[in-house]
């Protein structure tokens, strides 16, 4: 059995950013990823104004249209930050491989639009499957406890469907305290089963990316089969590639903190003075935080992960084992 040496990965990926124009192209990856991010956010908080601003009935259709515009933001920088993400993979894989990447390489994601929407969207419907499956194996293990019993008697006593919302509408924040406390088995069987069942299937697929930069021709469904294939029986060593570098996840982790340091003060009733000026701040540490980790870290992740997919290329699929037969013990040769 092959045995793949996780800091490996890490020497070589820092061998291949030796001497390489790193620094200018982290710099230009993050400073437009931070960029964006915050032209999203003003344009957001000036729709959000204008929204506000209009009342009745002749401000109805100037609603619409911020509102539209809103959701046409939102979208755009969601579907497009993942070609960009993937423009960065893309210079990642030059470095591993030995080359020095230009700037033009950051747009390479934009030209590959069609397997990663493909890509995408194969991914999403698995989750989604998976997810409902999840759900409802946890609901028909949670209708077992003792802890169910408040569902069954919530149907007894409001066996009408619209009485039933009704009900829950006017709940106040003791019972949906209390309703979010009897759910906890519940949650905790979703993540087992989630665990068990959809991490699995997610690492399967976790150089897709790859293969559709590695092979421009390849569309999404391929890629992930391609992705399979080269991690069967290697999903272990990636997994503890993403263990070994649990500093760049939590310095990521950690300025999702700070973005939302005020919903996390509040639960504890901690209110930051200021109003909106503390949460102009909290933003703009969150924005430095994340060029400041994408701009230093990332390159070397991205390329320690480039790394491990070229070594498992070089060495291909693993190959199943074969068990030999003899013939003289089928059954048909019993006497």
């Amino acid at each position: 059995m092959e045995t793949l040496n996780i800091k490996d990965f890490i020497h070589k990926a820092r061998e291949s950013l030796a001497g390489k124009n790193v620094r200018r192209l982290a710099i230009i990856h993050a400073g437009i990823t931070v960029a964006v991010g915050l032209v999203v956010t003003l344009l957001q908080y000036v729709l959000a104004e204008g929204i506000g601003n209009t009342s009745g009935l002749s401000g109805l259709g100037t609603r619409s249209i911020l509102e539209t515009i809103q959701t046409v933001l939102q979208w755009a920088n969601m579907i497009l930050l993942p070609f960009w993400n993937l423009g960065f993979l893309y210079v990642a894989l030059q470095w591993a491989r030995g080359g020095n990447p230009q700037n033009a390489d950051l747009l390479s994601g934009f030209q590959r639009v069609g397997p990663c929407l493909g890509l995408m969207l194969n991914r999403a419907i698995l989750t989604l499957a998976i997810t409902v499956l999840v759900t409802n194996i946890s609901s028909i293990f949670y209708m077992m406890l003792p802890s169910s019993e408040w569902i069954r008697e919530l149907a007894l006593e409001y066996g009408n469907t619209d009485a039933l919302y009704d009900y829950l509408y006017s709940m106040n924040s003791v019972q949906i305290m209390d309703m979010f406390h009897a759910l906890i088995p519940m949650l905790v069987i979703s993540v087992v089963l989630s665990m068990v069942l959809l991490v699995p299937m997610l690492y399967r697929f976790r150089l897709a990316e790859f293969a559709i930069l590695n092979h421009p021709g390849v569309r999404g469904l391929p890629a992930m089969v391609i992705s399979a294939a080269l991690l069967r029986r290697r999903r272990w060593q990636l997994f503890k590639l993403d263990l070994h570098l649990w500093w760049y996840y939590g310095l990521k982790l950690l300025c999702m903190l700070i973005l939302y340091a005020d919903v996390l003060l509040g639960a504890v009733g901690i209110v930051l003075p200021g109003g909106e000026l503390s949460f102009l701040v909290v933003y703009l540490l969150y924005l430095a935080g994340l060029f400041l980790v994408e701009m230093l870290f990332r390159p070397q992740v991205d390329t320690a992960y480039a790394v491990f997919y070229e070594t498992v290329l070089e060495l291909g699929p693993v190959q199943k084992k074969q068990v030999p037969v003899n013939p003289q013990n089928m059954p048909w040769n019993e006497q």
